[in-house]
């Protein structure tokens, strides 16, 4: 098995929260990188543990495969830790927060900050993200739903069926501004989250050496 990081044990913040500490290793690293799906792994880790559910052999009532897939996947680079930016070596402490989002849908906020940084190891605050990002650290927002296959070995008219055992009443919910519902709804009518193409991306920093 390829391992992109190197991640101490979990620590749980509150009942929707994560933090970690993790080393990148190489295959987190460059423009050809696994730290999307390293992003994506820890959704699916951060919702397993807040909503007691095991995400990945997830059943329906009926006893078939229900999968949490990622529905909207929202990655904001800073200008020390960036997708491209990432060096093998670099210590980051990585804080995820899950919302719920109706019966059947969840979103995941992370924060990627540099370990030495400082920041106060408490549940994420979603003004952070949206509104107050720390200039040095990188930002994900996933969106995930249940769904399962209506047909068998088919994945046309997939249904939306979140597993009997997904608890999520007890989790915090994401404020209306910040829900990317409209976002998304427009994605899906025009065929792209840009009018023009997406920007480039901006250089990135060195990351601080750890000592």
């Amino acid at each position: 098995m390829h391992q992109s990081t190197t991640t101490r044990p979990d620590r749980v913040v509150d009942d929707s929260s994560l933090s970690r500490h993790v080393v990148v290793a190489p295959g987190m690293c460059s423009g050809g990188s696994l730290i999307f799906g390293q992003i994506g792994d820890w959704t699916w880790e951060g919702v397993a543990a807040a909503c007691h559910t095991n995400v990945h052999a997830a059943r329906t009532s009926e006893g078939q495969p229900a999968y949490l897939s990622f529905y909207y996947f929202h990655v904001r680079g800073g200008d020390v830790i960036h997708p491209h930016g990432l060096s093998f070596g670099d210590e980051l402490q990585v804080t995820s927060r899950v919302f719920q989002f109706g019966s059947q849908s969840v979103i995941t906020l992370h924060r990627l900050a540099p370990a030495g940084l400082g920041l106060a190891d408490a549940p994420l605050d979603p003004a952070e993200l949206y509104e107050r990002p720390h200039p040095d650290c990188l930002y994900a927002e996933n969106f995930n739903r249940w769904i399962a296959r209506s047909r068998p070995s088919s994945n046309r008219q997939l249904s939306q069926v979140a597993p009997p055992d997904f608890s999520y009443s007890g989790l915090p919910r994401l404020p209306n501004s910040y829900s990317p519902r409209t976002l998304v709804g427009r994605a899906r009518e025009t065929g792209s989250f840009y009018s023009a193409g997406p920007p480039p991306p901006p250089p990135a920093r060195a990351a601080p050496t750890s000592q």
